[in-house]
């Protein structure tokens, strides 16, 4: 399995190239839901089902370039409900 980093990356790259599909959040939790840990094969932990939604909280906030930790300068930014709704999804496994 690739890095939480990577995974937020590559899901936040294709949230904001298909913010409009109907298939938007059946994606995104598919792919999370498929994911398993290379040594055990075993699905991702609650743990870091949470930190892989903060990382793309994070990521839609501030950009897909950007890692939790750098420096990033505050902007105007907006909210957005269906967003957060799927950042939610990513965090609880459904």
């Amino acid at each position: 399995m690739a890095s939480l980093e990577s995974i937020g990356t590559e899901l936040v790259d294709y949230i904001n190239s298909h913010y409009q599909s109907n298939n938007l959040y059946s994606y995104v939790l598919n792919k999370v839901n498929s994911l398993t840990y290379t040594r055990t094969g075993l699905p991702l932990s609650t743990e870091d089902r949470e930190k892989l939604g903060k990382i793309v909280e994070f990521k839609l906030q501030f950009g897909s370039d950007k890692n939790i930790g750098d420096t990033v300068y505050l902007g105007e930014s907006e909210t957005s409900k269906a967003f957060l709704d799927l950042v939610e999804l990513i965090k609880k496994g459904k």
